[in-house]
């Protein structure tokens, strides 16, 4: 945004930028930029020193006359939409990766007017309709119950920041206790630090006692655990029914930090844009919200100025 000098989730040092969230492809070693008190701790965390100065959510700012509003995006602990509203009146919303749901470790993302919406969609193809979270817990549960039954140590597959830290939530609120790979565990510790609860867990040092549900990256699914194991991946892919073959995991269970289609198609319904720009999907979706009658592009083929 050049009227700004603000960069909104580059994926190069930029010398001032909006960062959206602290998962690896949103964050860059920039110059100086914004981000939540959250996203700052937490790349403070995973990268060492950052520039980035920390804003409130419904704190605001003001750079070259506009004023720039940071609001929940729903993601991860810390994810954030921008607001940018402009001196002639035109407001741009830019919601980084979001979800509408209220989960035990987020504020959902909440859909604002906006003339200008830049949105995630990544899940923007009709066949990725996410079920409700009561039953996308209670096949979690039954998977537990089995692989107990089974004598075997059940393992959920997370990525470590975000979907492990609900799955810890999750586990815990169903009764289970939990272990959990020392890469969640130290990012574990920012979210108790912003007030989340996780319930109670150990790190897994090799061993793990019986009961125990396990927790891991999908990366680690080889731990040196002490008995059998089942592999539960939490991902929105899960609705492909390939992926438990694809990725080599015993079952998937679609538990996603992501809008859903329907949700992606609501949203933009409550913003009411004036032009809707997409990213991270199937350029389809920007066609489908054509025919809905919206102004829409993807990205990945227009780049146009946007403010």
């Amino acid at each position: 945004m050049p009227a700004l000098d603000l960069a909104l989730d580059p994926p190069r040092r930029a010398r001032y930028a909006f960062v959206s969230h602290g998962h690896s492809d949103h964050v860059a070693r920039h110059d100086g930029g914004i981000a939540s008190p959250a996203t700052v701790a937490l790349v403070a965390r995973r990268y060492g020193r950052t520039h980035l100065t920390p804003v409130a959510f419904g704190e605001t700012i003001e750079r070259a006359r506009h004023r720039v509003t940071l609001q929940p995006a729903g993601h991860i602990l810390g994810a954030a939409q921008v607001i940018i509203d402009a001196p002639d009146g035109r407001r741009l919303i830019y919601t980084g990766d979001f979800s509408v749901r209220a989960r035990r470790t987020v504020e959902p993302a909440v859909p604002v007017h906006a003339d200008i919406l830049i949105m995630e969609c990544t899940y923007g193809h009709p066949r990725y309709v996410f079920p409700p979270d009561e039953e996308i817990q209670e096949r979690i549960r039954s998977f537990i119950e089995r692989t107990l039954a089974a004598e075997q140590i059940p393992v959920l597959l997370g990525y470590s920041l975000g979907k492990a830290q609900e799955a810890m939530a999750i586990v815990a609120a169903l009764g289970y206790p939990v272990c959990v790979h020392p890469a969640i565990g130290r990012l574990a510790e920012i979210y108790r630090a912003f007030g989340i609860d996780l319930g109670s867990y150990i790190v897994a040092d090799g061993t793990v006692p019986e009961g125990y549900v396990v927790i891991a990256p999908p990366g680690a699914r080889r731990l040196p655990l002490p008995r059998p194991v089942r592999t539960l991946l939490l991902s929105g892919w899960a609705l492909d029914p390939s992926t438990p073959f694809r990725l080599g995991v015993d079952e998937a269970v679609p538990l996603s930090d992501h809008a859903d289609f329907a949700e992606l198609v609501a949203f933009v319904r409550a913003s009411r844009p004036a032009r809707v720009y997409t990213t991270h999907g199937p350029p389809s979706f920007a066609d489908y919200l054509r025919d809905l009658g919206f102004d829409a592009y993807h990205l990945g083929t227009y780049q146009l100025p946007l403010f």
